[in-house]
């Protein structure tokens, strides 16, 4: 689990897995019971690889109950799509 705070914001990575989503939001629920803040998942986004099959990504919708994009854009004016060389 990797992550990137700015402000109000949070950008988390992770792998595809049961395993990982649920250790996410362990992080996540410890994270709002020290802070006092909370997630709302109609303001937030899951965004998956592109090697990632669709029916994992449905899945880990699912799971999380966090709607799919394609990405996100700019965030704070830089892009968050990355590719190799």
């Amino acid at each position: 689990l990797t992550q990137l705070f700015f402000a109000d914001d949070a950008l988390c990575f992770t792998q595809s897995t049961e395993k990982d989503y649920s250790l996410l939001f362990k992080v996540i629920d410890e994270f709002c019971k020290a802070s006092g803040q909370l997630i709302s998942k109609e303001k937030s986004s899951i965004i998956f690889s592109p090697s990632t099959m669709l029916e994992e990504r449905r899945k880990g919708s699912e799971l999380c109950g966090i709607s799919e994009r394609e990405s996100l854009g700019l965030y704070l004016g830089t892009p968050t799509e990355f590719s190799r060389p």
